[in-house]
């Protein structure tokens, strides 16, 4: 077999290594100037849970046992791509438009204040939703159901105790304005919640 543009496997590679990579930067050159003193340790907890679901996922997919049917591999992969890509776009979108505001700790900033226009216009969290939606579609194609729960379930959970602390921080920084907002925006999936 061998990798062309169009076969799935070179994209999701791609895909993945370019966001790793991505994420990697964002964290070394994002940090908060107070070293994230209202993050209390959820970035460290974020990354140690991202990094070992991600591993644990990725050898799953290499055991045989909980496959996706043959036939199901291709389309997985693709879906999986389509979900990285649209994660990524909507995760860079939202980091975009927060622009110096934008920090891997949740922190705030003298100057902060609160944007609601671009994706924080319908969502209260389009960074981690788009987070999320790439972690989603990396577990999808990587074609072995273990492999999507050991990477849907614990990141799913490090991310909402995360957004329960920044949504705190915010609160106490923002008494009037967020809870407004708060009322006129999705957290994380629009319509849903």
């Amino acid at each position: 077999m061998h990798l062309t543009l169009r076969h799935p496997d070179l994209w999701f590679t791609v895909l993945g290594v370019c966001w790793g990579v991505y994420e990697m930067l964002l964290s070394y050159r994002r940090r908060a100037a107070d070293g994230g003193a209202r993050d209390q340790g959820t970035l460290q907890l974020l990354w140690r849970v991202l990094y070992a679901a991600v591993a644990v996922g990725v050898l799953l997919a290499f055991v045989g046992v909980w496959r996706y049917a043959p036939a199901l591999q291709e389309p997985a992969r693709w879906l999986g791509c389509a979900l990285l890509a649209g994660g990524l776009a909507l995760r860079l979108w939202a980091i975009r438009v927060l622009a110096r505001w934008f920090t891997v700790d949740v922190t705030i900033q003298d100057d902060h204040r609160l944007i609601r226009h671009g994706p924080y216009r319908y969502l209260r969290h389009p960074s981690y939703t788009g987070a999320l939606l790439a972690f989603y579609g990396l577990a999808i194609g990587l074609g072995n159901v273990l492999s999507l729960l050991a990477i849907v379930l614990p990141v799913t959970w490090a991310f909402l105790r995360r957004i329960r602390v920044e949504e705190a921080a915010l609160t106490q920084a923002f008494p009037h304005e967020y809870p407004d907002y708060a009322a006129h925006s999705w957290r994380l999936l629009p319509f849903v919640w």
